[in-house]
Order: structure tokens, then sequence, then C-alpha cells
């Protein structure tokens, strides 16, 4: 018999132990089918998050990537600029020495 059929079953027509355990477990508890269908929705809500997770994990990424590479061209333009400066300011003696 499936296993649905069985609680469908014991809920019409409970048995000793049925009746007992409903007693244990009183009469706000949940029933096998309501568990498994919530089971189910968590299980998808899990699978949105996660979803939604990577979606943001990746997007975090890519704006951590454009800034990061336009802070190393804001950080070579600096250099390139302090580089020239001290060119300049060094005469062609000491550019001449300095190893290409």
């Amino acid at each position: 018999m499936p296993v649905d059929y069985v609680h469908k079953w014991e809920r019409a027509y409970p048995t000793a132990q049925s009746k007992k355990i409903a007693e244990k477990r009183g009469p706000d508890a949940e029933v096998p089918e309501m568990r498994r269908s919530l089971d189910k929705r968590d299980a998808l809500a899990a699978k949105e998050l996660d979803v939604e997770l990577r979606r943001s994990t990746t997007e975090a990424s890519m704006a951590l990537s454009r800034i990061t590479a336009r802070e190393l061209q804001d950080i070579r333009l600096s250099y390139d600029i302090s580089a020239s400066v001290i060119l300049r300011a060094l005469g062609p003696e000491e550019r001449a020495n300095d190893p290409p």
C-alpha cells in the first residue's frame, strides 16, 4: 500500500496504537502529509535562496573586479606621472646612467 493511503486510512480508522501516538503528539501536531508538503516548500525556498545567493555573489565579485581594475588604473597613472616628474627632475647625466 502507498504510504499516503496508509496515513489516510489510519486517520479514517484509527488503531489503538495510532490513537496513543495522536494523544502524545497533541491536537496541534502536524500530519505526515503536511510535513511532507512543508519539506517540499522548504526545499524550494532553500533552492531559491541558493540561486539568489549565487547571483548576488556573482554581482558582488564583478563589482569588486571593476573597482579593483579602476583603482589599479589610477595607481598606474599616478606612478607614470611620478616617474615622469622624477625623470624630468633628474639631469641628463643621471638618466643616461639608469639601466634601461
